[in-house]
């Protein structure tokens, strides 16, 4: 049952690589960490050097990495990939970073109350979480590939 199990497991694995993932996913978590650090130069900046509140620096600080990451996996990580007008893939890039950023607080929050998991591996935790949804999302919602269309038989040809 085991062997089987975790040859399943293998051939789940390869199916993947062979998909793209492979080469997809340290380029978006590469992408992730450059985005990282846009977002705490920015922050840096409004709130450390121009004392703009917190409320408001650490938002623009996320929207900033937000828009980098976007910009580098619409033209890296899935250039082939990209259906719809820009406006539209980055609505739905918005609403599964969204998405991300509940999953990585409910994460953090839920297991230093619950579990009571020291605050720091629970941001480990709630990242590692929260980039695996963000990137299954963009994965599937925002860069998805469409199938192509059937094309209609001729007039005339052997619909056999």
């Amino acid at each position: 049952m085991l062997a089987q199990t975790r040859a399943s497991a293998v051939a789940r694995v390869r199916s993947l690589l062979a998909s793209g993932h492979g080469r997809r996913l340290p380029l978006f978590l590469t992408i992730g960490f450059i985005a990282l650090g846009a977002t705490n130069v920015v922050l840096a900046m409004l709130h450390g050097h121009l004392g703009a509140p917190l409320v408001l620096a650490a938002p623009t600080g996320w929207e900033v990495g937000l828009l980098v990451t976007f910009t580098l996996n619409s033209t890296l990580t899935w250039r082939n990939h990209r259906s719809g007008t820009l406006l539209m893939r980055f609505g739905r890039y918005q609403a599964v970073a969204l998405v991300g950023a509940v999953i990585y607080l409910s994460t953090v929050f839920g297991t230093t109350s619950l579990l009571r998991v020291h605050y720091l591996a629970a941001s480990l935790m709630g990242s590692a979480a929260g980039a695996l949804w963000n990137y299954a999302g963009s994965h599937k919602l925002v860069f998805r590939v469409r199938p192509a269309r059937l094309q209609p038989l001729a007039s005339g040809a052997d619909a056999s």
